[in-house]
């Protein structure tokens, strides 16, 4: 593995040159190694050890069932921590809700800028590479982007009740509704009462801001072709 993982490095740094440039593989070599951080590749596994290998090759169930559950615990940690008020629960949520927000921005980079990418870097010489990157259906995407930008709301909700917990209350009673207008940055930060958490505040607003460009670069993309009478 590791004497694989170090010729992919070294297939990226070939591609460095006067024509390709530097900039594009090195980010390229950056969020294709944090893309490896996400626990959805264990999760694929599971999946297989279950339903056998066959059933999971090309299975478009599967990251939609890792975005349900994903969802799922979401709303459930946000319950169980205004319910129970345990700082122990707190940092769990607050945790997995962080982690999660990382792994979806880091996939949706990957998505929009260097899942392209991969073959022609990784795997094969310029002279051999084919553009064959393609996506199972652009409206299918861009309804799962809608689910992840709610996802993201959910989970930025979760956060900030968890640090209201670990923080004594300190945040304020920030709601989904509060979220929801921070993510389409249609809210002031002076709901939070302490300066600590405008990092996470800051990072809805930016993430939001990206996924809308996101969400909306492919709804144009989906629209059909038509002709004008001006040319």
């Amino acid at each position: 593995m590791k004497n694989s993982n170090k010729r992919s490095i070294l297939n990226v740094f070939k591609h460095i040159n006067k024509t390709n440039g530097f900039i594009v593989p090195i980010l390229f070599l950056i969020f294709n190694s944090l893309k490896k951080i996400s626990l959805f590749p264990l999760f694929g596994k599971l999946m297989g050890l279950v339903f056998g290998n066959e059933w999971i090759k090309s299975n478009y169930v599967i990251p939609e069932m890792w975005v349900v559950i994903n969802l799922l615990l979401a709303i459930v940690g946000k319950n169980i921590i205004a319910s129970t008020n345990y700082v122990s629960f707190a940092y769990i949520f607050l945790f997995t809700s962080s982690f999660r927000v990382f792994t979806m921005l880091i996939y949706q980079i990957n998505v929009m800028f260097f899942d392209r990418y991969e073959q022609w870097y990784l795997y094969l010489p310029q002279s051999e590479y084919v553009d064959s990157y393609k996506i199972q259906s652009g409206t299918r995407i861009v309804i799962l982007l809608l689910i992840n930008m709610f996802e993201y709301i959910l989970h930025f909700t979760v956060i900030y009740v968890a640090l209201n917990c670990i923080l004594g209350n300190s945040v304020g009673n920030v709601t989904l509704l509060d979220s929801f207008e921070l993510f389409f940055n249609m809210k002031d930060l002076s709901i939070f009462k302490d300066n600590r958490i405008m990092i996470y505040a800051y990072s809805e607003i930016c993430i939001g801001m990206f996924m809308n460009v996101l969400c909306i670069a492919r709804m144009l993309n989906l629209l059909p072709n038509s002709n004008t009478v001006i040319k």
